[in-house]
């Protein structure tokens, strides 16, 4: 590999990678009282990883994942939840191995020392039902994480995959189906799903605190549909929000996020007997704007110099489709 005429020493870039996985588990339950109930829960996750080629190396890991969950019903319609549990994430294995991206990140290098992120989750949940089919879930989860993928300089003014030791992440999400026969809008109801994100690590690059890569700020999306028999058929509306994500690497910053304008698509599905159904829809009818933005320095971004920014704006286009399906 070369770049500007100058070779470049590419970490792990001729790997083979193999995983053998087993897991165990065993659980139980303990109602505590009728509105008390306690659930406990045990598995254990054993792999080994194997390479060769550049680096050749076998890893064993033993990861013990218990899990508890408390659940307090004080009426019919309510339900209160606290959960903790210890989850291991799952490794990509292109992680491991050294990639080109000349319009994107540039040069990484691979990391055949990958080890699997393990979170210490802690959640609390309330659930109201209401009117006959009507749900709500307001959520809160906190995560301490351990061995936290990222990007980790190693070496040569490159960086790859690799572990944090110790970050923390925050997330609030509410989701539901509201009825809207209060409307007047009989059959009709509202689908909100929405979360919102922020997590803290130290950068090891800077020394700084900053949120982890490629966790997006926010996730918003909304439905609203209505079964109409006397005309049988059912209509929806979707729209989603925008939303950002930003990743740090060593020597480049990039966001990539959707801007103004919603995420917004429409349907109509006729089904005038039980063989035939004609759907018109329309996706993305408001074109939004989607934003690339890459801060690129010319050395580690601790050097303090000045980034050469390239921000591409790409606006979308709408689709329209008609559906007709026959069943024979």
């Amino acid at each position: 590999m070369s770049t500007n005429g100058l070779p470049v020493s590419l970490t792990n870039a001729n790997l083979s990678v193999n995983e053998k996985r087993g897991e165990v588990f065993g659980s139980a339950t303990w109602k505590i009282m009728p509105t008390l109930t306690l659930e406990g829960g045990m598995r254990m996750e054993v792999s080994e990883i194997s390479s060769t080629g550049d680096t050749v190396r076998t890893r064993d890991f033993l990861y013990p994942k218990p899990r508890l969950l408390l659940s307090w019903a004080p009426d019919a319609q309510s339900q209160i939840r606290l959960r903790a549990e210890r989850t291991v994430g799952q490794l990509n294995f292109s992680d491991f191995v050294a990639a080109v991206n000349l319009a994107g990140f540039g040069i990484g290098a691979g990391n055949a020392d990958l080890r699997p992120d393990q979170r210490w989750q802690f959640e609390g949940a309330f659930e109201r039902r209401f009117w006959d089919r009507g749900a709500l879930v307001a959520s809160y989860l906190h995560e301490e994480i351990t061995d936290l993928q990222d990007f980790v300089p190693v070496g040569g003014g490159l960086d790859a995959p690799g572990n944090i030791s110790h970050a923390t992440s925050d997330k609030i999400a509410i989701s539901g189906l509201v009825p809207l026969d209060f409307l007047g809008l009989e059959k009709a109801q509202f689908k909100p799903n929405l979360y919102w994100l922020t997590s803290d690590l130290v950068d090891p690059v800077t020394g700084e605190h900053r949120r982890m890569s490629n966790q997006r700020n926010i996730n918003s999306y909304y439905e609203i549909s209505q079964d109409i028999d006397s005309l049988q058929s059912t209509w929806s509306f979707f729209w989603g929000t925008g939303w950002s994500r930003n990743t740090w690497r060593i020597a480049q910053i990039s966001r990539i996020g959707i801007h103004n304008n919603p995420y917004l698509n429409a349907s109509w599905a006729y089904k005038p007997t039980a063989d035939l159904k004609i759907t018109l829809s329309a996706e993305n009818f408001i074109p939004y704007r989607f934003e690339i933005e890459q801060r690129n320095f010319s050395g580690p971004r601790t050097l303090g110099a000045q980034p050469v920014i390239q921000d591409r704006i790409a606006r979308t286009q709408p689709r329209f489709y008609l559906l007709v399906r026959k069943t024979f």
